[in-house]
């Protein structure tokens, strides 16, 4: 399996992660806002936006879906589940601001809008690879790589499969080195 290294991607996660702790450490609350991000990022401020919190029962709330945003961008993805697609667009937020998207798992409430997601950087000025970090297979369930491999080629989206492969990159936790 092809290893990759990411320094600049992992520097900013380390970098995002140790601002977010502080803060929290701190006391310093962080904001989960409808309102566009421009009222809360200052160039020099993290913050993290809730886009859904749901599980996979039907309610009136978009599915599991967090945004870091750094600096005034989106930076970071964790979780794309039903209702991403429309939170990220309602945020204000730009596909090609963001460095990676987390999946913590693949079960559908953390990971259904990711193909909308994937398809949407095409009709943007995008010029970049994003990232798509996810986990190792188990007896359960595929590693991220063959689940978006299944669902955008040839057997699931396979429109989707040119832009899968010009897009997208897949990491998986044991492939990226540090």
């Amino acid at each position: 399996m092809r290893q990759y290294f990411f320094p600049k991607l992992l520097d900013l996660v380390s970098s995002s992660l140790l601002q977010l702790v502080s803060l929290l450490a701190l006391g310093l609350p962080l904001t989960s806002f409808a309102a566009t991000p421009e009222k809360l990022c200052s160039e020099n401020s993290v913050a993290l936006q809730v886009l859904g919190s749901g599980g996979p029962e039907i309610s009136n709330r978009a599915g599991t879906s967090y945004l870091l945003w750094i600096g005034g961008q989106a930076k970071l993805l964790f979780d794309a589940g039903p209702g991403a697609r429309l939170r990220f667009a309602e945020s204000s937020a730009k596909i090609e601001d963001l460095d990676a998207v987390f999946l913590t798992h693949l079960h559908v409430d953390h990971a259904n809008d990711l193909p909308a997601l994937i398809k949407s950087g095409y009709f943007t000025p995008r010029t970049r690879p994003l990232d798509v970090i996810g986990p190792t297979g188990n007896a359960a369930m595929p590693d991220t790589r063959r689940w978006l491999e299944t669902l955008l080629g040839n057997d699931g989206y396979r429109y989707l499969s040119a832009t899968l492969h010009r897009t997208t990159r897949v990491n998986l936790p044991s492939s990226v080195s540090m």
